[in-house]
C-alpha cells in the first residue's frame, strides 16, 4: 500500500485556511526574513516586479517563483519495512496570497513504482480528502516533460487549487498553486508549470527526462 502523502494534504488544508482568513500581508515579510537563512539555495533575481528562478539544494528542480520559499523535510519509515520516504515542500507565497508549492517524496530504491497512474491519482485523492469542503472541478492525464502526468483542479468555498502530480524515477512531484481567483489561475499556474525544469541530479539518473519538451494538457 501506498504511503499517505500526509505533508502535502497538510499543507493545502493549512494554507487555504490562511487564504481563506485573508492574511496575505505576514507572509511576505517572513520570506524576506528566510532569504539570509538560505544560503545553500541558488536564486536568480529577474526583477523585482517578476518571479525568481529558484534551485534547490538537492539539485533536483528549477522553476520559477513569486518569492524565495519556505522549504520543509520530513523522513517517514514505511510498514512495510522497505526503508523510509522522505518529503520535501518547498512554499512560496506572493503578497496577494496566491501560494505556490513543490512537494517532492523520495521513494528507496527497492521501492515498487510500476503503477505511476496509481501512484498519480492517489495523491489527488488524498488531496480531496484533506477537507470535506473540496470538490473535483477538472481532471486530465497527459504527459510532462516526458513523463505521465496528472493535472486536476480543486474548489474549496471560492478558493482554488491547481495541481499537477508526476513522477520522475524514484521521486514523486506535485506542483500547486492555491488561489482565490477563477480567472486567473490557470494563467499563473501555466507560468509556475512550464518554468519547471528537471536538475541536474535527475538527468544524471534518467536521461531520458531531457528528450522531449513538456506536453501541456489544454486549459480547464
Amino acid at each position: 500500500m501506498l504511503p499517505r502523502t500526509k505533508l502535502i494534504v497538510y499543507a493545502v488544508v493549512i494554507f487555504l485556511a490562511v487564504i481563506a482568513l485573508d492574511q496575505w500581508r505576514k507572509h511576505s515579510s517572513d520570506a524576506e526574513s528566510i532569504e539570509g537563512k538560505e544560503s545553500a539555495e541558488k536564486i536568480t533575481a529577474l526583477d523585482q516586479s517578476e518571479w525568481k528562478e529558484f534551485t534547490p539544494s538537492n539539485d533536483k528542480f528549477k522553476v520559477m517563483l513569486p518569492v524565495l520559499p519556505h522549504h520543509a523535510s520530513d523522513t517517514v519509515p514505511l510498514t512495510s519495512g522497505q526503508g523510509s520516504v522522505t518529503y520535501d515542500m518547498y512554499l512560496s507565497q506572493e503578497r496577494d496570497g496566491t501560494t505556490c508549492m513543490i512537494s517532492l517524496i523520495q521513494y528507496p530504491n527497492d521501492f515498487d513504482t510500476s503503477k505511476p497512474g496509481d501512484m498519480l491519482d492517489n495523491v489527488m485523492n488524498q488531496l480531496m480528502a484533506g477537507n470535506p469542503s473540496n470538490r473535483l472541478r477538472n481532471v486530465q492525464k497527459g504527459l510532462f516533460h516526458n513523463v505521465q502526468a496528472l493535472d486536476f483542479s480543486i474548489e474549496n468555498n471560492g478558493v482554488f487549487v491547481r495541481s499537477k502530480t508526476f513522477l520522475a524515477g524514484k521521486t514523486l512531484f506535485v506542483l500547486t498553486l492555491v488561489d482565490r481567483n477563477s480567472s486567473s489561475i490557470e494563467e499563473q499556474f501555466k507560468t509556475f508549470s512550464d518554468s519547471f525544469e528537471f536538475g541536474s541530479a535527475l538527468k544524471a539518473v534518467m536521461p531520458v527526462l531531457t528528450e522531449t519538451p513538456a506536453q501541456t494538457p489544454k486549459p480547464f
